[in-house]
């Protein structure tokens, strides 16, 4: 992605003042518990410049239990909003 010239908006984890869970190993954990965050987030709304018509991407990372996380990889396009309008017309006409 360095080609794409990207800024980080929200670049470091965030972990709660005074959480139990602050040790490295427990990482997970304070993700799990909402105790930790970690977001990035590009945007040509930000700076940001980006290709292909995307717009946005967000990367985040989420937690089921101690040793169980994932990440969540989010994208929108220039014409999400044009997408989303006719999207919603498309199903009220259906009902």
């Amino acid at each position: 992605m360095q080609d794409m010239d990207i800024v980080e908006t929200f670049s470091s984890p965030t972990l709660k003042e005074g959480s139990r869970w602050s040790e490295n190993r427990d990482w997970v954990m304070s993700v799990t518990e909402n105790e930790r965050t970690y977001r990035r987030e590009w945007s040509v709304a930000y700076g940001s410049r980006l290709k292909d018509g995307i717009s946005r991407i967000n990367l985040a990372v989420h937690a089921l239990g101690e040793d169980v996380s994932f990440i969540a990889l989010e994208y929108a396009f220039e014409n999400y909003t044009q997408c989303l309008s006719e999207k919603t017309q498309s199903t009220a006409s259906a009902l």
